[in-house]
């Protein structure tokens, strides 16, 4: 049997390839003839401008919210502080960015590292999870501005707990699924180092 990936000739029984270590039952996953060096540059252009885009919006925020003249600032009709509407329009920009880079993980990930592909579930998850903290940030004000009650917020709070505990379910359940290959992948790399050492 060929490995799908390297071509390389490979017994049936084995589970995984000899030369590159992927799945011999694996359809490679290609995105527009990309390959798994083109995939990891790509995702380190993402990440770089991502980390980039976050300082240069925090810079933006901090610079902003301390200025004299925004902080004075008091608008009649506006129901919350200018400051806080400087804010919550750099949030959106954060969440609009990490969305992004969740969408090019979970495309990138799984060609650039196909060996750990199941990662990219958990690194989707964890930015869901700071997505979900991001989107409460966002809307605490406006529920607050809209009621004086507790209720509301309390709603709020329980909705993303939900969500959350989904997430965090789902990514225990991709582990717990995985670690059969995870150590099926350990074991064969462990017998083709001995196999190494001792030719």
């Amino acid at each position: 049997m060929n490995c799908p990936y390297c071509n390389t000739p490979n017994d049936a029984s084995k589970e995984y390839c000899d030369n590159c270590g992927r799945s011999l039952h694996d359809v490679p996953v290609q995105a527009g003839g990309m390959d798994s060096n083109a995939a990891r540059d790509r995702l380190l252009a993402y990440t770089f401008r991502l980390v980039i885009g976050l300082i240069g919006l925090w810079i933006i925020n901090t610079v902003l919210v301390s200025l004299g003249f925004v902080k004075d600032l008091q608008i009649p009709q506006l129901p919350i502080p200018v400051t806080t509407l400087i804010t919550l329009v750099v949030l959106l920009f954060v969440f609009s960015f990490l969305l992004i880079f969740a969408r090019q993980i979970a495309i990138l990930w799984p060609i650039g590292f196909a060996r750990a592909r199941e990662a990219s579930s958990i690194w989707t998850a964890l930015i869901t999870i700071i997505l979900l903290n991001l989107a409460y940030l966002i809307f605490k004000p406006i529920v607050l501005q809209i009621s004086s009650d507790n209720v509301p917020m309390m709603i709020l709070q329980l909705v993303f707990l939900l969500v959350a505990l989904v997430v965090v379910f789902r990514v225990v359940m991709i582990i717990y699924s995985v670690i059969p290959s995870w150590y099926a992948r350990i074991k064969d790399d462990w017998f083709r180092m001995e196999k190494n050492i001792i030719k």
